[in-house]
């Protein structure tokens, strides 16, 4: 999706009204099998909102299920816990 944000930003709304009305624990899921600059930017915006959420006392859990033979995705998801300070789960998956 060339415009990733249009996908994005919703989202980051919904998250950030939940966090304020419902103060629960939240659980992200990744799954993606393609990854460009731009999704990367939204997913650390959603991962900074989750960080703060956890840093005020919420529970944070976040998954990123990715297949077996993209070692290149493995990277990439460690280079976003170091950037984000969050900690991010690994599900390797068979195709």
């Amino acid at each position: 999706m060339e415009e990733t944000y249009k996908f994005y930003i919703p989202l980051m709304e919904w998250l950030k009204e939940y966090i304020i009305q419902v103060q629960g624990p939240i659980t992200l899921q990744i799954k993606l099998i393609y990854l460009n600059t731009s999704t990367s930017k939204c997913l650390l915006d959603i991962f900074e909102i989750l960080k703060n959420y956890r840093d005020a006392g919420g529970q944070v859990t976040v998954t990123w299920s990715y297949l077996s033979d993209d070692p290149d995705m493995v990277e990439e998801v460690e280079d976003f816990e170091t950037e984000s300070g969050l900690a991010i789960e690994l599900i390797e998956v068979e195709e």
